[in-house]
């Protein structure tokens, strides 16, 4: 079979992939193909052609806005004026010589070994980098499950596969179904039928629709005095924008209800037909609908209104939930579509062989509604919580569109194979949607829509306005992004790593340092793995800070452990972004009666469970192209300090360990910090008195251990007054130097008193150096 390969194949020949197209020939990419089933380019506005089809967002603001249309008839454009200017549009901007029609995309498999995509279509193999999913959520028309509709005598149809050599005329005619195309088909209809039987299972908010055609003059305004174009665009996307701000507060939306309640209150005599047709919901919790003619014509003689829902199709027509039997020849489908639970998450096939359907469970997810973790240089268009429930696709459209052709640019610029959105960063960022849409009217206003899935989860809607993701995707977050590079080497700067929804695991956070950098890390959105040696302590630490912390069992100086502790965390979380070696022990006391066991411990957890996290976790980070290590030495690594010989080994081997490793990563895009602090009030200093020598809370640490990710510095002292202390000491003479020893009296501060109150830890020192198990772990700096 035929392979076509090719740099971006965008799926899809609406709004949405021609918009795409657009952007990267505006971009100078030439290098992409666009697959469109059908002979002709249009999506949703090629295949709705029922009577009355027509925009319900504002002719002048649903166009492009690098390409607006001047010449509209009417103020809410008809289908057969909208599907017209997509095709002119493609026309004037060179579109049409990359599209391939009659071509379907059947299946989407991500190649692992390759980096790129492979997609089946009954045209051929297409093989490319990048896909760009384009098919719309209005794709695939929903037709409801109903008991005997196989077995129905007359013609049954969907609004959106509208049967146009099907004459309606002294037709039996039920409507099943009151969304918005029902609401716009139903009056060119009823005027034909003999009999029209509306099945209403829910009764819609209709509120005035402020339409008129368009006369010349104001047509000529508009082309020729760009101004008042912008002006009139400007205004109308100013009050959709308003009324989103709005549909954040139920009770606001109330309010605004009125409006509707008086339209029915004025189309509507009958009080029998008015009580059956007022919703029981709050405004804008189903998709506004817009309508002068809808009311007038069900009251018309030959309509009945059933305010129930269907129960059964007979062979001579429908039962409605009061038993009743109406005969009926043809059957409208006015019922919607498959928006979360459509068909195309069942061909895209990622990595592990995980399909979308697979990953997202009935539930759509994806970061800003465009990538989804697990399916590299795959971007969705129109994807899950980008609805805004009211405005012009168009906004969406292009500011997805902007997004993803710098990711491509990006991509060829910085020589990156394949970008992965980051799970966390997945997860954080539709823990904020979900959070913000608990009490819009979209989840809160007492309705069942389709902006909800299966599982009762709003996956349609973006919670704040289009001015807010216009923001947001100004460009390509890169940091957000495991970014998988080319074969050739390739001299990369460090890549900012954003904490909300990074992945940071911190080694001895049970308590100490550990626990105050843990706590810190949190704050600011990331998940944070704690890994201790007394697991009980890591995983109540983690309770105590929330839903983004987990808690794991660590021996830092056992390479298994280590690999499992790493292995658990990318498993349950993601790929480590920021390591934080904390681990650590602090024996004290004369050098020479120092047992092997104190000895081994120290350097053990000190250097060798350093040395391990960073040869587990650095090849990841590298291969990714991006990732920070902080090693938490101590300002003794620059210091001789008598009374801690082994502990001052230890971290001189951390702080020369930190300095050699980052010369041999440099240029990878990771990066290395060593936080070198004084004295600090943590158990490793339990029973020292360190009046006289500054010492400082663990917190200070930590933040300075957070503010590192953003900073890459190589060293950071705490307290930071204490930075020119290192040079000044490694250039003072060594008379100096004994005595500002002799000054401190590290003997008194750490023999004998300090000795016999520190025999609890320095006893688990040794047990832990010994390789025995301990009951209550080592403390964590």
């Amino acid at each position: 079979m035929q392979t076509t390969s090719t740099r971006v194949l965008i799926i899809g020949g609406g709004f949405s992939g021609l918009g795409m197209a657009i952007r990267l020939l505006q971009q100078k990419v030439k290098d992409f193909i666009v697959l469109e089933k059908a002979a002709q380019l249009g999506g949703t506005w090629r295949e709705n052609t029922y009577p009355g089809c027509a925009c319900d967002v504002p002719s002048h603001l649903y166009s492009y806005s690098f390409a607006p249309k001047t010449d509209w008839s009417r103020v809410f454009a008809p289908q057969p004026e909208i599907q017209q200017y997509t095709l002119d549009v493609a026309a004037r901007h060179g579109v049409l010589p990359y599209v391939h029609f009659g071509t379907e995309a059947l299946r989407g498999v991500w190649d692992e070994d390759r980096q790129r995509w492979r997609v089946e279509t009954n045209n051929g193999i297409y093989d490319a980098q990048f896909i760009v999913l384009g098919q719309g959520p209005l794709h695939e028309p929903r037709i409801p499950d109903l008991p005997g509709l196989d077995a129905f005598g007359g013609v049954a149809f969907h609004s959106a596969q509208w049967r146009h050599d099907r004459d309606l005329t002294g037709r039996r005619v039920a409507v099943i179904g009151t969304g918005s195309s029902a609401i716009q088909f139903v009056p060119h209809i009823q005027p034909k039928a003999e009999r029209l039987v509306l099945f209403q299972r829910t009764a819609p908010w209709v509120l005035p629709k402020l339409d008129h055609r368009i006369p010349k003059a104001e047509t000529w305004v508009l082309d020729h005095v760009p101004l008042v174009r912008r002006g009139l665009r400007g205004t109308i996307y100013a009050l959709t924008e308003m009324l989103q701000i709005a549909q954040r507060n139920p009770a606001a939306m109330q309010q605004v209800q009125r409006i509707g309640l008086a339209h029915l209150r004025r189309q509507v005599r009958d009080p029998e037909l008015r009580r059956a047709l007022t919703p029981k919901f709050t405004l804008g919790c189903k998709r506004l609908l817009l309508s002068n003619t809808y009311y007038p014509a069900l009251q018309a003689p030959n309509v009945e209104v059933v305010p129930q829902a269907v129960t059964e199709i007979t062979k001579r027509g429908i039962v409605g939930a009061d038993g009743i039997e109406r005969e009926v020849d043809t059957i409208i489908f006015g019922t919607g579509f498959h928006v979360t639970d459509s068909s195309v998450p069942k061909r895209i096939v990622g990595r592990g062989g995980r399909t979308l359907d697979d990953v997202w469970r009935g539930s759509p997810s994806a970061y800003l509604g465009t990538t989804c973790h697990g399916f590299p240089n795959a971007f969705c268009m129109i994807g899950p919580n980008t609805g805004n429930g009211h405005g012009s696709a168009f906004t969406i459209i292009e500011a997805q569109a902007r997004y993803i052709a710098d990711a491509i640019a990006t991509a060829r610029r910085e020589h990156i194979a394949s970008i992965d959105v980051r799970p966390g960063a997945q997860h954080a960022w539709n823990q904020r949607v979900q959070a913000a849409l608990s009490t819009s009217v979209f989840n809160a206003g007492g309705c069942a829509s389709y902006y909800l899935d299966d599982h009762g989860k709003n996956s349609t809607i973006y919670p704040w306005t289009t001015i807010d993701m216009q923001r947001r995707m100004r460009r390509f977050d890169a940091d957000r992004y495991e970014l998988h590079y080319q074969s050739s080497p390739v001299r990369r700067a460090p890549v900012p790593i954003a904490l909300e929804g990074a992945v940071v695991a911190i080694t001895g956070g049970a308590r100490g340092i550990g626990l105050a950098t843990a706590r810190r890390f949190v704050e600011k959105g990331a998940f944070v793995c704690i890994g201790d040696l007394d697991g009980d302590a890591a995983r109540e630490a983690a309770c105590t800070l929330g839903p983004y912390a987990r808690g794991f069992e660590l021996d830092v100086a056992r390479r298994a452990s280590f690999e499992r502790f790493v292995a658990a965390v990318e498993a349950e979380v993601g790929p480590i972004e920021v390591l934080v070696n904390n681990a650590g022990v602090m024996p004290t006391g004369r050098f020479l009666e120092e047992s092997d066991e104190t000895d081994r411990a120290a350097m053990g957890v000190n250097h060798w469970g350093t040395s391990l996290g960073m040869k587990l976790v650095l090849p990841r980070m590298i291969a990714r192209g991006r990732g920070h290590v902080v090693n938490v030495a101590s300002l003794a690594g620059k210091f001789e300090v008598p009374w801690m010989a082994t502990y001052v080994a230890s971290k001189h081997a951390t702080v020369g360990l930190t300095g050699a490793v980052r010369h041999e990563i440099d240029g990878t895009g990771v990066t290395l910090t060593a936080v070198m602090p004084a004295a600090i009030k943590t158990r490793l200093s339990a029973g020292i008195p360190l009046d006289g020598l500054f010492a400082r809370d663990p917190d200070e640490v930590a933040c300075a251990i957070v503010d590192s990710v953003r900073t890459r510095q190589p060293d950071v002292v705490v307290p930071r007054a204490f930075r020119a202390f290192v040079p000044l000491y490694a250039a003072a003479p060594r008379a100096l130097i004994r005595w500002i020893i002799n000054a401190v009296d590290s003997e008194r501060m750490l023999g004998g008193a300090t000795e016999r109150a520190r025999t609890e830890y320095e006893t688990a020192v040794r047990a832990q150096g010994s390789g025995a198990a301990l009951e209550v772990g080592m403390a964590a700096e």
